[in-house]
């Protein structure tokens, strides 16, 4: 039985992974998220805590390796079980990087291996970075975040200490991983790739967890945004403080941590950080709404020359390390090679 974990990146299509193919590859017993397609869903509540909690954010004095390890045993063994399934795992773009108070991916990596074994396959979906920052940046403001993208790519850069920064510098990702499980067990794609050939990108994700191609649409496309309704939405974030924008600053979708909240705390899921969930659906609506009323600019989506300039030399000096380990062309898909 073929163990897997596809740890991101964000913004990578993510979502349409998991509920496109690695819940519907009739080899795979996936066990979330996009658990029966659907986002966000596990296979059940202690693999929803850990993948939510445990493997994000407890810091080392609170993780219990042997505990998490059975949890994941026993869905090992009960696919072990079943003749049609041939490989067993989990996903998680949360795993691949930093955001807000998360412990780093360091740790994240070793807690993978503790519990999933060095025997499994690692996958990473990369992409561009500027383009990643864009539609994390995107992402953000849907979760409340009022800023400008300046602000945004200035706290990329003067706080690439304690940030999401240096984990897309993707050298370092891979090469952690390489290490931890070993080189012929990290496979990288990139984002650009399933866009240009999305039959052939299926066909490297079941090569990569020795599986029968069935010819599963994977459901990505790259739709366009309305920036005009972002930039309301980003406007109403700066009116109305909600989770990206509150103190308690913490990933979005607190209702994802649900079992860890009422499973493990025993008690419900805060009442203010509902409250922020609740929010995100009615200030989205009104946004569209509201299009056609006044004269909405669009999102500002130009980084500033300084700014860019530094981040582009970053990124571009990493993925030069990282070309020459990759069987595709990297400039070649537009990323910078300094």
């Amino acid at each position: 039985m073929q163990k897997y974990v596809h740890i991101g990146m964000p913004k990578c299509a993510s979502t349409s992974l998991q509920n496109s193919f690695f819940s519907n590859h009739p080899e795979i017993c996936h066990l979330g998220s996009g658990f029966d397609g659907i986002t966000g869903r596990y296979i059940d509540r202690d693999v929803a805590r850990l993948a939510e909690s445990d493997l994000r954010f407890k810091k080392d004095y609170l993780w219990r390796p042997e505990p998490a390890r059975e949890v994941f045993n026993r869905h090992f063994r009960s696919a072990g079980e079943r003749p049609e399934c041939r490989a067993v795992g989990l996903s998680s773009e949360f795993l691949g990087f930093t955001l807000g108070n998360e412990i780093d991916v360091a740790s994240k990596a070793r807690r993978l291996q503790q519990v999933f074994g060095e025997d499994s396959q690692m996958i990473i979906i990369i992409r561009n970075q500027m383009s990643l920052l864009q539609s994390l940046y995107m992402e953000m403001i849907k979760g409340g975040y009022p800023g400008s993208y300046r602000n945004f790519l200035e706290y990329t850069l003067l706080f690439q200490d304690r940030n999401w920064c240096h984990d897309f510098c993707y050298d370092h990702t891979v090469g952690l991983y390489e290490q931890l499980f070993g080189r012929d067990r990290v496979h990288v794609m990139a984002l650009e790739q399933l866009s240009l050939d999305s039959p052939g990108f299926a066909q490297r994700l079941c090569d990569a967890l020795g599986l029968e191609n069935p010819g599963i649409e994977l459901g990505w496309k790259n739709a366009a945004t309305d920036l005009r309704e972002l930039e309301l939405l980003r406007r109403f974030n700066e009116k109305w403080p909600h989770e990206f924008g509150s103190a308690f600053f913490q990933p979005f979708q607190t209702s994802r941590l649900q079992a860890y909240f009422e499973d493990e705390l025993g008690v419900k899921v805060p009442l203010e950080r509902n409250i922020d969930d609740f929010m995100r659906g009615p200030l989205g609506e009104i946004a569209r709404e509201k299009l056609g009323v006044g004269n909405i600019p669009e999102l500002e989506l130009e980084a500033p020359d300084v700014i860019g300039s530094r981040l582009l030399e970053l990124y571009g000096k990493s993925n030069a390390r990282l070309a020459g380990r990759l069987d595709f062309d990297l400039p070649g898909l537009g990323y910078t090679v300094a």
